[in-house]
């Protein structure tokens, strides 16, 4: 689904966000959701940037973290985690 990424920032700067880890300060991802969107962002950011996903979008992330997808170590070798010296 393609999101109209401006209509949807404006709806985020509105929304309630919420931590996994509510009073925790280490925990710097926030979530919200409106309408049938989902959006994460870093709570030391909070004007943005978003990553917004609709809800297949979102339940195909979970499905990767909950197969342990995105484990550090399966990422290893990959271009995001490769080390240069």
């Amino acid at each position: 689904m393609a999101v109209d990424q401006q209509i949807a920032v404006h709806r985020f700067t509105e929304a309630q966000w919420s931590s996994p880890a509510q009073g925790s300060e280490e925990c710097r991802i926030e979530f919200a959701q409106f309408d049938e969107l989902i959006a994460l962002r870093d709570s030391t950011e909070p004007n943005g940037p978003y990553l917004i996903f609709d809800i297949d979008e979102w339940e195909a992330f979970l499905a990767g973290v909950r197969l342990g997808e995105f484990d550090p170590d399966q990422l290893t070798g990959s271009a995001c985690c490769t080390q240069t010296s």
